[in-house]
């Protein structure tokens, strides 16, 4: 059984505690034996480590999506490069840079996700370690 124990100062612990059953010749109860231990440190520490996996798991997963974005916006880029050498007219040019500059937008945005997903994966490595 675990349970909480709270303290007079505030602080909380959590116990863990074990029993067995100690029967006389005629099978009737004679004692019961409890062992309990603190675990408090235990369970900090479990949960320290299941938040740092979790962070791990969000930073793979931010640079997966950051490099399929990518993907995506390279071909954009190097379209937009291509047509505005073709198109002369100055709405053609006009529709491009809003393009490119959204674009741009969106690789700056990619950029900071890299950015965080590897930020996420050092800090919960040097962490768990």
């Amino acid at each position: 059984m675990e349970y909480r124990l709270m303290g007079k100062d505030g602080s909380e612990r959590t116990i863990d505690s074990k029993g067995s059953v100690i029967r006389d010749g005629d099978g009737k109860i004679f004692r019961i034996v409890v062992v309990s231990r603190d675990v408090t440190e235990e369970k900090s520490l479990a949960a320290q480590f299941l938040r740092a996996q979790r962070m791990e798991s969000i930073g793979t997963l931010a640079g997966g999506i950051a490099h399929d974005l990518n993907n995506v916006l390279a071909p954009i880029m190097m379209a937009i490069e291509i047509l505005k050498r073709k198109v002369s007219d100055e709405g053609g040019q006009r529709i491009l840079t809003t393009i490119e500059t959204s674009a741009k937008r969106g690789a700056d945005i990619v950029r900071q996700v890299l950015a965080f997903g590897r930020g996420l994966k050092r800090r919960s490595h040097t962490r768990a370690t």
